[in-house]
């Protein structure tokens, strides 16, 4: 049996195609497809604002989504935070972080995991020459892989699933599936097989998302970031029509 089959049997597979190329789905899906090199027009704000966004749905995207919506991103933004120093950046991301009890944000700012995080990214995005300069190197990059890693690399906190996520965003990324425990559930509720450690294990992760692309994307013509974003954008109702319960 290929590796493809003990992941994705075939009714799996039949399944998740007609997600896919159900045109009810496909609506609601299409506004949230990224524009194409929608990299070539992201500033420095919005690089930094999907660094921010990244780093905080780790555990939890609902209190990001509260952030966002609050309006105190002004509080974090570069035009705030570039002014100051280290320490002063950590006050003000710690105390914005828990303001909107973003998940694993500790009551120490020093100790604090996701708070130091973001301290180094942002120094990080204030050094890598801009968004325009540091997008395009990205995109010159030899292919999806390589981005990933590099990534991974550059920014902390940021794992396997996370890099995908913010790649697709900027349409740097068309053949990755960002991994989330939504996806996970319906792909398990589809009879996919996937790795226990697909979230942690570079291979498991790698080899699931190739397996999706060859049994699934291909045959119903959409790219892997377009697959995620199916279903991720039609999770109520897949759960309903699947079984699957929502914890919230």
């Amino acid at each position: 049996m290929k590796p493809t089959s003990r992941l994705i049997p075939p009714a799996a597979a039949k399944r998740l195609v007609a997600i896919c190329t159900c045109e009810d789905f496909l609506e609601r899906a299409r506004p949230f497809f990224t524009p194409v090199d929608r990299w070539k027009s992201v500033d420095d704000d919005e690089l930094w604002r999907a660094i921010l966004s990244q780093v905080c749905v780790v555990g939890s995207s609902a209190r990001w989504e509260q952030l966002a919506d609050s309006g105190d991103l002004r509080l974090i933004s570069i035009e705030k935070l570039a002014p100051m120093n280290a320490a002063q950046r950590t006050t003000a991301i710690h105390e914005v972080l828990r303001k909107h009890s973003v998940r694993y944000v500790t009551d120490d700012p020093t100790a604090c995991k996701k708070t130091q995080a973001l301290v180094a990214n942002f120094e990080f995005a204030q050094h890598c020459g801009g968004a325009a300069s540091y997008l395009a190197r990205l995109a010159a990059m030899p292919d999806d892989a390589a981005r990933v890693k590099r990534v991974r690399k550059d920014l902390e906190y940021i794992g396997h699933k996370g890099a995908r996520d913010f790649l697709i965003g900027l349409d740097l990324g068309r053949s990755l599936i960002a991994f989330d425990v939504r996806v996970l559930n319906v792909l398990e509720a589809a009879g996919v097989r996937a790795p226990v450690d697909v979230q942690s294990n570079n291979d498991s992760y790698e080899q699931l998302q190739s397996a999706l692309l060859e049994s699934v994307c291909a045959p119903a013509k959409v790219t892997g970031a377009q697959f995620d974003r199916i279903l991720y954008r039609n999770y109520a109702g897949l759960c309903a029509a699947m079984g699957i319960h929502q914890d919230g």
